[in-house]
């Protein structure tokens, strides 16, 4: 009896001791992703502040401050996802200057919406650093210049809305390499190139506008028929010639269809 006594308790013990350890184990565990999520988070925060003083403290980027709110996933036109910044809406912000390189720091970063403010200078490049952008909207500012001919950086982009801006020439044949996407906004800037034939390859596009541009005088590009998903489609004032084929009406039954021609 007192052997078998013994045993249950140098069992007790052993097991007692590796519990011990499994516990200690698991809070190290707990402590250090704690740890590393804060710093994370504080390294999210100083990045977004720093956009705020780089724009100048611009309402209601004056709202982003630690002593309203210590969340910054609450900030006006911030969005998380699982408590990472994972989208920027400065839409209507009446923000002027440049897009600077840093933004792309907030590496979660899948949705820029920059609609309706006063940006400047080319097309800004350093956003192909943000590397799991899926949404981009640089519609309504004074940028100008050319499309970079390495567009096809954006790998996951799904939408691109260039609209109302200055940009100018051709627009580049990598487009065509964006597969994942499905809307294409380019209207009313001083694009003055031919139609880009290569948007034909883009088999998920459902939403097509290059309206208003000065387009050297061209017809419909024949491979534009393989839009198979396409429901809107305007192309407006865009210097079109010739007969509008018949299989391009089918747009109107699906959506929008806008054409105008010379």
């Amino acid at each position: 009896m007192l052997d078998y006594e013994k045993s249950l308790t140098w069992g007790y013990l052993v097991n007692g001791k590796e519990k011990r350890i499994l516990i200690i184990r698991i809070s190290m565990i707990k402590i250090n992703s704690h740890s590393k999520s804060q710093s994370y988070d504080q390294q999210e925060q100083a990045i977004l502040l720093r956009l705020r003083q780089y724009w100048q403290n611009q309402p209601p980027l004056n709202q982003w401050n630690p002593s309203i709110s210590s969340s910054h996933c609450t900030w006006p036109g911030v969005s998380c996802t699982n408590s990472y910044v994972s989208g920027l809406d400065f839409s209507n912000m009446n923000i002027a200057g440049q897009i600077p390189p840093f933004i792309c720091d907030l590496d979660n970063l899948t949705v820029l919406d920059f609609f309706n403010n006063s940006f400047i200078g080319m097309f800004p490049v350093v956003l192909f650093n943000c590397s799991k952008l899926q949404y981009l909207n640089l519609s309504q500012n004074f940028f100008v210049g050319f499309i970079p001919d390495d567009i096809d950086r954006f790998t996951r982009l799904s939408s691109l809305n260039l609209s109302g801006n200055n940009f100018t020439g051709n627009f580049p044949a990598a487009i065509g390499r964006l597969q994942q996407l499905k809307e294409l906004q380019f209207d009313q800037n001083l694009f003055n190139g031919t139609f880009p034939p290569e948007i034909g390859n883009l088999s998920n596009l459902e939403r097509l506008s290059m309206a208003y541009n000065g387009f050297l005088p061209s017809r419909l590009p024949s491979n534009f028929t393989q839009l198979k998903k396409l429901k809107w489609f305007w192309i407006s004032e865009a210097n079109l010639i010739g007969e509008i084929p018949e299989n391009y009406r089918r747009y109107g039954g699906t959506g929008a269809l806008g054409f105008s021609k010379k």
